[in-house]
C-alpha cells in the first residue's frame, strides 16, 4: 500500500513539474512563440501526407531545377522532384529522429 502512494506522488509531481514549466513558457512571449512553432511543426508532420501536392518520389526530367511557381511553390530539385513535398515529409523524419 505504501509503494502505491509513493508512485502516485512521483507521477503527480512529474505532471506538476511539467505543468509548471509549460505555464512558465506560456507566460513569456518568446516561450509562447517557440511553443507555437513546435506545435505547428508537429501538426504539419501529422497531416503532411494528406496535404502534399505531389508524390515525393516523382522524378520528371522536364522540370529539373525549375524556379518556384504556382505548381511547385518551392521549385524543383536537380532530379525534377517537388521541393515543398520533400520538405514537408522530411519534417516527419526529423521529428522521428
Amino acid at each position: 500500500m505504501m509503494t502505491t502512494n509513493i508512485e502516485y506522488v512521483k507521477k503527480n509531481s512529474v505532471f506538476a513539474g511539467f505543468l509548471a514549466v509549460l505555464l512558465a513558457m506560456i507566460s513569456r512571449s518568446s516561450g509562447l512563440l517557440g511553443l507555437t512553432l513546435v506545435a505547428f511543426h508537429i501538426v504539419l508532420a501529422i497531416v503532411s501526407p494528406a496535404i502534399t501536392p505531389h508524390d515525393f518520389k516523382d522524378v520528371n526530367a522536364q522540370i529539373i531545377l525549375n524556379a518556384p511557381s504556382y505548381e511547385h511553390l518551392f521549385g524543383t530539385d536537380s532530379l525534377g522532384r517537388d521541393v515543398l513535398t520533400r520538405t514537408m515529409l522530411g519534417g516527419r523524419q526529423a521529428l522521428l529522429v
